[in-house]
């Protein structure tokens, strides 16, 4: 620790010479500064080794994305590009390595995280923010290249489940396309419709829509559509969702939740990435 031991000299004797002569206690002071221009090989370790720790978080790397309609945010070739959707009523928190995510992994109720780059063996978990553990079950494989949505909901048991939802769906020209997912409080079965808002349902989009599933991705008109679903293989309208603005060549993932102490359904929104 030689230039540790000098700087300090020099301070030492640079105090008192400033009382005599001037010019030496800057002298000194300057010949310090010099000695520190090749930075100490115990600073490059330290830095190292915290790199290398910034490096296993990121094995997970949260990226911008548009989160607005169109296509979002394109996750890069070493992984696979997941969004994540909270419909539980609390806060939860993206790990990796049992480490909490800081910034956009941080996901409140209600709402959708930006694309999250996925890399092989990220280790990758999901807890309810406070929690001491990761909710168990979730070890999802993905593929590199893949397209996911995660979404993270209350269970009929009251228990905080997980789904991963795969794929990309490109709808017909001037047509835009979408899935539905049942994150309702309801054990019933549904039939999905989706038509112009007040007209009459016609032919569902989709059939046998239960809690925790998800319908496959199916062509809808552009334009403000009205969301409705039937007890099953009835017209009976069990759910009216409200309406929803589909863009031309969009085709987002549309989770159903129940507020908390209501029986009514509202949209989650996740545009694919």
């Amino acid at each position: 620790d030689l230039k540790g031991k000098l700087s300090r000299l020099f301070y030492i004797v640079a105090i008192p010479s400033a009382f005599v002569n001037g010019w030496i206690a800057g002298a000194l002071y300057v010949a310090v500064a010099i000695m520190w221009l090749v930075p100490d090989r115990r600073i490059e370790r330290v830095l190292s080794a915290r790199t290398g720790a910034l490096v296993l978080l990121a094995g997970v790397a949260l990226t911008a994305c548009d989160d607005g309609v169109g296509v979002a945010g394109v996750g890069g070739q070493t992984g696979a590009s997941v969004r994540f959707v909270n419909a539980t009523g609390g806060a939860i928190d993206l790990t990796s390595n049992g480490q909490v995510i800081p910034g956009d992994g941080h996901i409140l109720a209600g709402a959708t995280s930006s694309c999250v780059d996925v890399t092989a063996n990220a280790g990758l978990g999901i807890r309810e923010t406070g929690a001491p553990s990761d909710l168990p079950g979730f070890a999802p494989t993905f593929a590199v290249g893949g397209r996911y949505t995660v979404i993270v909901f209350p269970g009929l048991s009251g228990a905080t489940q997980v789904a991963t939802l795969s794929g990309t769906f490109t709808p017909a020209v001037g047509r835009s396309g979408l899935r539905i997912f049942d994150a309702l409080s309801s054990a019933d079965v549904y039939d999905v419709y989706v038509t112009a808002p007040g007209a009459p349902l016609g032919l569902a989009g989709a059939a046998g829509l239960s809690s925790g599933t998800g319908t496959a991705f199916f062509d809808v008109a552009a334009g403000t559509s009205q969301i409705r679903l039937t007890f099953a293989a009835t017209q009976a309208v069990a759910v009216d969702a409200g309406n929803v603005t589909l863009v031309a060549g969009d085709s987002p993932t549309l989770v159903l939740v129940s507020p908390a102490g209501t029986s009514t359904a509202s949209i989650l929104r996740a545009p694919p990435c």
